[in-house]
């Protein structure tokens, strides 16, 4: 896929640094695109989607079409501010893997959210200065040695195998660093390093002899004791007594560790820009080309972050030692604007209008080059894609007032970018949307059969290994070559698809990626089509619990304490309070909702889709019994009316087809 991928390139070069360059990609082949335009560029590529899953997803996309080892993911925290409740373990270790292959000088594809573009982090030199080298001869007594690596963060376990666990075994130890591709084991005369090897954490087996590494921090946010220890002083002193903060920063308070963490001193990462210099993504990353898709999502998801810090801090600085959100967040998402960071100079907005599947559609989305600080960037309307003079009319209301639209430097990048307005969008990125079978097998079979013969190049992308092969049975014919590649790196081989490679026979290639949607190159001649349009049935991740879309709680800044809302498993119920709640040695964060007989159910706040917002006539109902089956017994009747509504409108239309019309003479007005 990667010489299919660098053909394209070839054919379409995408140079974001042209002054009004405009984009509108579809989701099916933006991992394509973008990691397209990676390979083209001598820097890095900064994709903001607006989640973390949304920018897993697309790593795991273009993970397939070749770059494996440079397409990473840096996930966001996305944690609530002002809780002192600590920071996930597992997205702190992939975001200091990431870091250190930046800080090292790597050129890669990241795949980010809004979450971590706007969250500020320490600054380089920060991290730096808590990393362990370490090199044979060394005295470091291995005690001490692993004391200093769970005070960074690693986790001491019986068997290292994952990135972040170490494992002291009488004069070895083992540990695998957050930086490294594999495990390393320091095997010890008394209290020297007497060498270094790497191994494999399946078989662990040893490798490669090492003469020097580099042990990065489990986490970023690190403090030495007597950076700690200003700290706590700067919080004793600067702000009031009566305020609440957390336990580990008060005067009398004992260092259980030799540093202050983010995973042993829970809101350290809100405080540590008192007494640390802050950065962000885009300053650590320096020059390099930043995408965000789609933009108006992106859009939105950090003005709702920068509302909920708002609206938190605003809440909160009455009763607890909390820091203002300018100090937290390295963009003020509303305005568009920067506290003290520049907006980076490779700024590409790609969007995209849902709905349309019109090749020839394109809209204005995008400007790249020199930002201005003051830069305003907004996605366009969904309704509709942009005219000629709409644009004008955009670019000129912009001038007069701050509205959203599309701000320009000048009027030569206005006229440029006007330019592009008329251009369909196949044009500017060679790439179609597919449209799919919905479950049509005999037509679906004929049609790919006949793209195939005319010297075409189809894939079909499949998630799982059975589905892979049950596609295989329906086009088995002596006259095709079918062929499964279950893996990225088969698709490197002489044989796999967009090699160019001649064939005795017509090749179909059907490949295991978690590709969404597919996509024709027309210029190409290849065609990507994923299982779920040719059966007509998206699959999805598998949830622990049920998404629920009728009038779904996005926040929990959206409830007020008394509001009635319904659990889709517990029935209606009243929001009491937003509460910390310690468990299984963490503390979490749980809605408190309260049945009937004064009964409570605490709901984590990562499954706060279960709940949603109470809609009725009715302004006060009846609240639901814990453990009674009598909501289950209400959408029982409810299935059952809609199932009687729904036979009784097969029904009525059924009778209207069964009955002539009548037919009407002509207007004769």
């Amino acid at each position: 896929m990667k010489r299919l991928l660098e053909s394209y390139a070839r054919k379409f070069p995408l140079d974001p640094e042209k002054i009004g360059s405009t984009w509108t990609v579809a989701p099916g082949p933006f991992s394509f695109w973008v990691t397209g335009l990676y390979l083209q560029q001598n820097r890095s590529v900064l994709v903001v989607a607006p989640s973390n899953t949304e920018a897993e997803s697309m790593a795991a996309e273009a993970a397939w079409f070749g770059a494996q080892k440079q397409i990473v993911h840096f996930p966001g925290y996305e944690s609530i501010p002002y809780r002192y409740a600590g920071l996930s373990w597992a997205p702190a270790v992939q975001r200091v893997r990431v870091l250190s292959r930046l800080l090292n000088g790597e050129r890669l594809l990241i795949f980010t959210s809004a979450d971590a573009l706007l969250r500020r982090m320490p600054d380089r030199s920060v991290i730096e200065r808590h990393c362990i080298r370490l090199h044979p001869e060394l005295e470091w007594a291995p005690r001490d040695l692993l004391r200093r690596l769970i005070d960074l963060g690693y986790e001491r376990v019986d068997q290292v195998e994952a990135p972040g666990e170490c494992c002291l075994k009488g004069e070895i130890l083992d540990v695998f660093p957050v930086n490294g591709e594999w495990p390393l084991r320091i095997d010890y005369f008394d209290d020297t390093i007497e060498s270094i090897r790497t191994f494999d954490p399946e078989s662990q087996l040893g490798r490669e002899r090492a003469s020097e590494v580099i042990v990065f921090p489990a986490g970023e946010y690190v403090l030495d004791a007597e950076s700690g220890q200003r700290l706590i002083n700067i919080l004793e002193n600067d702000y009031p007594a009566e305020l609440e903060r957390p336990a580990w920063c008060r005067a009398d308070a004992v260092l259980q560790h030799g540093l202050y963490t983010q995973f042993h001193h829970p809101g350290l990462e809100e405080f540590v820009g008192l007494v640390e210099p802050l950065s962000s993504l885009e300053q650590i990353l320096g020059d390099v080309i930043q995408v965000r898709y789609p933009n108006g999502a992106v859009r939105e998801a950090m003005s709702r972050i920068t509302r909920e810090f708002q609206t938190l801090y605003a809440e909160e600085k009455e009763q607890i030692v909390c820091v203002p959100p300018g100090e937290l967040l390295a963009r003020n998402a509303l305005s568009g604007s920067t506290s003290s960071e520049t907006v980076p100079t490779g700024l590409l907005l790609v969007d995209y209008l849902p709905g349309t599947s019109d090749p020839d559609r394109t809209v204005v989305t995008a400007t790249a080059g020199d930002a201005p600080k003051s830069t305003e960037y907004d996605s366009v309307p969904e309704s509709q894609a942009i005219t000629k003079e709409e644009f004008t009319e955009s670019a000129e209301s912009t001038e007069s007032n701050s509205s959203p639209g599309l701000h320009f430097e000048s009027e030569v990048d206005a006229e440029q970018a006007l330019e592009h307005a008329s251009t369909p969008a196949s044009e500017l990125t060679g790439i179609q949307e597919i449209s799919g079978f919905s479950g049509r097998i005999h037509e679906m079979r004929e049609k790919l059969m006949e793209v195939i013969s005319s010297g075409a190049t189809v894939v079909i992308a499949s998630p799982y290994a059975p589905q892979m092969r049950r596609l295989s049975g329906i086009f088995q014919s002596e006259s095709l070559d079918i062929r499964l590649y279950y893996e990225e790196s088969e698709l490197e081989g002489k044989d796999g698809p967009g090699t160019g490679r001649k064939t005795k026979k017509p090749a179909l290639y059907i490949i295991k990626s978690p590709q969404r949607q597919g996509f024709i190159i027309p210029e190409l001649n290849f065609y990507l089509f994923t299982d779920s349009e040719i059966f007509g049935r998206a699959y999805r991740r598998r949830s622990r619990f049920k998404r629920v879309g009728s009038t779904p709680i996005e926040s929990f800044l959206d409830l007020k304490e008394g509001d009635y809302v319904v659990h889709v498993n517990h029935g209606v119920g009243r929001f009491v309070a937003l509460e910390k709640v310690r468990a299984a040695g963490r503390e979490r964060d749980f809605l408190v909702l309260e049945y009937a007989d004064e009964d409570r159910l605490f709901v984590p706040l990562d499954q706060i889709s279960m709940v949603q917002r109470y809609i009725a006539p009715t302004e006060k109902p009846k609240l639901d019994s814990l453990g009674k089956s009598s909501f289950k017994r209400v959408k029982e009747r409810v299935e059952k009316r809609i199932e009687e509504f729904a036979e009784e409108l097969l029904r009525l239309y059924a009778l209207r087809m069964s009955r002539k019309g009548f037919a009407f003479p002509p207007d004769t007005a």
